[in-house]
C-alpha cells in the first residue's frame, strides 16, 4: 500500500499454508502502517513464523514503536514467533522487556 497521505509501502510474502510470513515495512512508519502490519498478521496461526523487516521504515521512535511492541506483543502471546531486524537492540525507546528487544 502507497499513498501521499500515509507514505509507506507493506510488502507481504505469505506461505500458503500458513506456517509463516514475511513482512517488510518501508518509509513512514506511523498509526496507519501499524494497522496495515496488524492487518496482514491477523492469519498468522500458533506455531506460525514472522519475519518482520523494519530497515526501511522511518520514524522509529516514540509513540509508533510503542504501537509496534504492543502488536509484536499480542503476536507472541498468540503463539506466533517473531523476529524483528531494523531496530537496534539498544534502541533508546524499547522498553526493557520487549519481545522486539528480544527477537533482534
Amino acid at each position: 500500500m502507497s499513498t501521499t497521505e500515509l507514505q509507506f509501502r507493506l510488502a507481504h510474502v505469505a506461505d500458503p499454508n500458513g506456517g509463516g510470513s514475511i513482512l517488510a515495512v518501508r518509509g513512514l512508519l506511523n498509526a496507519a502502517a501499524i494497522e496495515a502490519v496488524h492487518d496482514a498478521t491477523a492469519p498468522l496461526q500458533p506455531g506460525a513464523r514472522l519475519y518482520l523487516d523494519l530497515t526501511g521504515a522511518s520514524i522509529l521512535a516514540g509513540p509508533w514503536l510503542r504501537m509496534l511492541e504492543t502488536l509484536v506483543d499480542a503476536l507472541e502471546e498468540r503463539g506466533v514467533s517473531v523476529r524483528v531486524v531494523g531496530v537496534s537492540p539498544h534502541h533508546p525507546d524499547l522498553r526493557p522487556r520487549s519481545h522486539i528487544r528480544k527477537t533482534l
